[in-house]
């Protein structure tokens, strides 16, 4: 990403060049990894209330079936629900059916097959069930022809997400809305999973509440404002290539003013920080 910073007066270039100098991009700290939350490519299926969930829970014909069906219905945040250090968990679920799930799902969760199937002309419709990346779709005489023409079974969610993949929600994350008025970056419970409307940051729990308040701060607003394409009037489009970027301290910090020493700002670059808009 070509350096987003625009004309800027003295002071604001010398907190440019302290915040680059004595911060490192989050990118490049090889504990960090930040990804989109979950696509699902049809919410009207995918993400259900408490009420659904019971009812499919409770349809299971076995102790077996129950246990591997919850398993797979799991909470998730929207972006609505996001506030700076803090979520309202509005009480929706996601069906967390990845990839290659459809193998197993009418044998041994036949409750979420059922329910899933009452929405099979429209997930059947959605683009990567109908097609491959490039476009194409897959031809039955194909040596590796899985029994769909697109990137995924009609049963599953988008962008193919693995078991493996989904792992990652089994630990806290730091999470964020991806088009937002103001810096909001909070700490998730573990088991919570996102919505695409978000994006979030896995990282070593041991890092999670330095690296959150480092975000959440008046330093990094200053930043975004500095850095990231405005988004009408709905604010800003925070994607995680601009998170990626911003040079962070991880040092132990608990407030503003911490940060403001660990990046070396005078007097006057912390007012010039604390006055902007």
């Amino acid at each position: 990403m070509s350096n987003p910073w625009v004309i800027l007066n003295s002071v604001e270039q010398s907190i440019k060049e302290k915040i680059e100098n004595y911060g490192v991009e989050l990118g490049k700290w090889p504990e960090i990894k930040i990804n989109y939350g979950i696509k699902t490519g049809y919410n009207d299926a995918f993400i259900i209330n408490e009420e659904t969930r019971n009812t499919i829970i409770s349809s299971c014909g076995s102790s077996a079936e129950r246990e591997m069906t919850a398993n797979l219905i799991r909470p998730i945040l929207r972006g609505r629900d996001i506030k700076r250090n803090s979520y309202t968990w509005a009480g929706y679920y996601i069906i967390l059916t990845y990839f290659d799930s459809h193998k197993f799902l009418k044998e041994k969760c036949p409750s979420i097959f059922k329910y899933l199937s009452r929405f099979e002309s429209q997930l059947k419709n959605r683009g990567q069930c109908r097609y491959l990346s490039n476009g194409k779709t897959r031809k039955p005489s194909d040596a590796d022809y899985p029994g769909y023409p697109g990137m995924h079974h009609w049963l599953e969610l988008d962008n193919c997400p693995s078991s493996k993949y989904l792992d990652v929600f089994d630990n806290r994350i730091i999470a964020w809305q991806r088009i937002t008025q103001e810096n909001c970056f909070c700490i998730t419970q573990k088991g919570m999973l996102v919505l695409d409307s978000m994006a979030f940051i896995s990282v070593p729990e041991k890092m999670l509440n330095n690296l959150c308040i480092i975000l959440n701060s008046k330093l990094f607003y200053y930043w975004m404002r500095k850095n990231v394409h405005e988004y009408g009037e709905s604010g800003f489009r925070l994607s995680n290539q601009f998170v990626e970027i911003f040079p962070a301290v991880l040092d132990a910090v608990d407030n503003d003013e911490d940060i403001y020493k660990k990046y070396h700002l005078t007097a006057e670059e912390i007012n010039v920080v604390e006055n902007t808009k």
